[in-house]
């Protein structure tokens, strides 16, 4: 009951796949969690990803009654690339967010994901886990039978099954210089275009960061007071 949503450790990793110079930059997280998708009987976490009655039906329901852990690898720095659509001019109005998910065209995201489910075989196999007689699901998940299982294949059908998107998500109001089209606001959280609005939160960061965003998404609300307090004292000079 006092873990942060059934996390109990993580651990950033570089993986194989990593084309980053810096050895001690890492492009995997894994969350080890005490528990999995079945352990509310599939009541809300199976909503909350969206997984279909038979994915979980098949996959999940039989650990109901199980002990589990999840090792669960997250995509630090993903090279596909996705975008928002605007559906009207209401402000009301929800808009569209396509992820474009492993689509990248050298197909890097997926080959990182699969390298990190090999480190976490490896953990699997460490004494400490061992010592709970740990061992994988070895159940086919619904839709990927036709392939061999634990082969590159088949843990690519896998991830494009059941990935989502987890929590920390930058980058829809990127921060940048005026000659970036991408970019939505100025180095004081200005809003191109627009008087009088700033934008003060993770949205503003232009790139996924190896980390979790709560620290930086404090700093941000930080600078724009700052800023906001320079300004107002400035006026009265």
């Amino acid at each position: 009951m006092s873990s942060l949503g059934g996390v109990e450790a993580f651990t950033y990793i570089k993986t194989k796949e990593s084309k980053e110079t810096n050895k001690k930059y890492p492009d995997i997280e894994i969350l080890f969690v005490g528990g999995g998708m079945q352990t509310d009987q599939g009541l809300i976490y199976r909503k909350a990803f969206a997984f279909t009655d038979e994915i979980y039906e098949k996959f999940w329901k039989p650990l109901e009654d199980k002990n589990s852990a999840t090792l669960c690898p997250l995509l630090m720095h993903p090279k596909s690339y996705g975008y928002i659509e605007l559906t009207s001019k209401s402000p009301l109005d929800a808009p569209k967010f396509h992820g474009r998910y492993f689509t990248d065209p050298e197909n890097s995201d997926i080959k990182t994901f699969i390298a990190a489910i090999r480190e976490v075989q490896r953990i699997m196999e460490f004494p400490s886990m061992q010592r709970y007689d740990a061992k994988l699901h070895n159940v086919p998940l619904p839709g990927c039978e036709h392939l061999e299982f634990d082969s590159d294949d088949y843990w690519e059908c896998a991830l494009r099954h059941v990935s989502a998107t987890l929590h920390h998500q930058v980058g829809t109001c990127k921060m940048g210089p005026d000659q970036d089209p991408e970019a939505v606001v100025d180095n004081e959280l200005k809003v191109y275009g627009v008087k009088n609005l700033r934008v003060a939160d993770c949205s503003v960061i232009p790139l996924p960061l190896t980390a979790h965003t709560n620290a930086p998404g404090i700093m941000i609300g930080e600078k724009l007071s700052d800023l906001l307090k320079e300004k107002w004292l400035n006026s009265w000079k």
